[in-house]
């Protein structure tokens, strides 16, 4: 019944944004944006460029994170991100952390509850990134009324993601073990490092919105780029729909329109942004699964085993 209920929720999504953009935007015209932007190898190609530097970044911090428990090699690591990515982008849930726990800890690497914990950590200093960079350039792009909100939301979503483990019933000890192993690592100069690379990661992926802009034919700085592309994705924390289509778009045109870009102009731009990230993953997850082949049965084997195990080794 709940995953009828999501399906059915995700549905009236999809269709309440096709008929509102249909209802006041022609839809060649929203198609022209995606042919433009196909129409710029170049700027695809910083685009892409942009992007896979963002992966890569977030592999080797995840790397490093991971050094003191698992030998985790790197394009291994690249793996479970791009499978992450490319998950996310094909069901109406955020399955992606999932299947990203599943591939490096199905050949045994990574110990089950490390990869639960590891993937937490990342997700929350991803969110912290993102909330520190939408409200610091909030302030620089004069926008000081919504930092303390966007700021509010992130280290919310921050927490909540941090709360992750005790859904999958983790033994308190184990939860203890890696908040330990947390607080030694981010505390050392490989936690300047990590952080260092996170912080790296986020600017890269900035490429996508700059470089879909200046294909369109718009000016667009590049810390309005990072700006944008921090408070879109902070935006889609939470979705229902494949690659949060319809939340992408809302939030990438609403901050647009901070910026001062009609409505139209946003949207065009987000359409176009949203179409190249669904292109990108789909490519990277085929590259991940040639790399580490990985079934959709492993990954719902390997979630429903973490809750067999965390049972087993709940103290009594």
């Amino acid at each position: 019944m709940a995953k009828r209920g999501i399906a059915i929720i995700a549905f009236f999504i999809c269709s309440s944004f096709i008929i509102y953009v249909s209802s006041r935007w022609n839809a060649l015209d929203l198609g022209s944006s995606l042919a433009r932007l196909a129409a710029s190898p170049g700027w695809l190609l910083f685009m892409s460029a942009g992007y896979l530097l963002s992966f890569a970044l977030k592999a080797k911090a995840w790397q490093l994170y991971l050094r003191k428990e698992a030998r985790l090699p790197f394009l291994e690591s690249m793996a479970g991100l791009l499978y992450s990515l490319a998950v996310n982008h094909l069901l109406p849930v955020k399955a992606g952390d999932a299947a990203r726990m599943a591939v490096v800890a199905a050949n045994g690497r990574v110990p089950w509850a490390t990869a639960v914990h590891s993937v937490v950590i990342m997700r929350v200093l991803d969110l912290l990134v993102l909330g520190a960079f939408a409200g610091t350039g909030a302030l620089v792009l004069g926008f000081g009324s919504v930092t303390g909100i966007v700021c509010a939301i992130a280290l919310t979503a921050a927490g909540l993601a941090f709360l992750r483990p005790l859904s999958l019933r983790i033994p308190y000890q184990a939860v203890a073990r890696h908040l330990q192993h947390m607080d030694v690592t981010l505390r050392s100069k490989q936690g300047i490092t990590i952080l260092f690379l996170i912080l790296a990661s986020w600017l890269a992926e900035g490429a996508v919105v700059y470089g879909t802009w200046h294909a369109l034919g718009w000016n667009f700085t590049a810390i309005q780029s990072v700006w944008l592309n921090s408070l879109t994705v902070a935006g889609q924390i939470f979705h229902i729909t494949p690659g949060g289509i319809g939340t992408y778009e809302t939030t990438f045109a609403a901050g647009a329109s901070l910026l001062g870009f009609a409505g139209k102009d946003a949207l065009r731009a987000a359409v176009a942004a949203h179409g190249f990230k669904f292109i990108f993953s789909y490519i990277a997850g085929l590259w991940a699964w040639w790399y580490m082949p990985l079934k959709w049965k492993d990954i719902r084997d390997y979630r429903q085993r973490l809750r067999i195990q965390a049972t087993e080794e709940k103290p009594q």
